[in-house]
């Protein structure tokens, strides 16, 4: 079995980069697209909402992704990490491929359960992805 080393740093937009641009002649800015947020075309950006952790791991979508409670655990404590820290870590759990790609689709989900997709009011503040020994393979017939 090899395991990679993966170390991913994303740049995070400046304040100038997310100020929307100013209307010109009366003119509106166009809406943006709500469809990077999960909503639709114009759609009014909404906060993070406080759900609690109880409800969070209750989530059935949580449980149908990760198939257990503990994995939904892992997941939600490895985006609570990056929240704090800025740095999304998979490299301090052992998962294997399988459990890896189900905690990175949870952590997706939580994120959007929380309101915290990037969009015009808010940026999910993770600023590098570290998934360094994660086992992932390719098998080949």
């Amino acid at each position: 079995q090899r395991r990679v080393s993966w170390r991913l740093s994303l740049g995070m937009p400046t304040d100038d980069q997310l100020a929307e641009p100013e209307p010109s002649d009366g003119e509106r800015p166009a809406p943006s697209n709500g469809a990077a947020a999960g909503g639709s075309a114009g759609e009014v950006a909404k906060p993070a909402t406080t759900m609690t952790r109880e409800e969070l791991l209750s989530n059935k979508s949580i449980l149908t992704t990760t198939g257990s409670d503990a994995l939904a655990r892992d997941s939600l404590d490895i985006l609570e990490r990056a929240l704090s820290t800025g740095k999304l870590r998979f490299s301090d759990k052992d998962f294997s491929e399988d459990n890896f790609v189900k905690a990175l689709k949870s952590v997706g989900i939580y994120v959007k359960l929380k309101g915290l997709l990037p969009h015009r009011s808010s940026v999910l503040t993770v600023e590098e992805v570290d998934m360094s020994d994660v086992p992932l393979y390719n098998e080949t017939p």
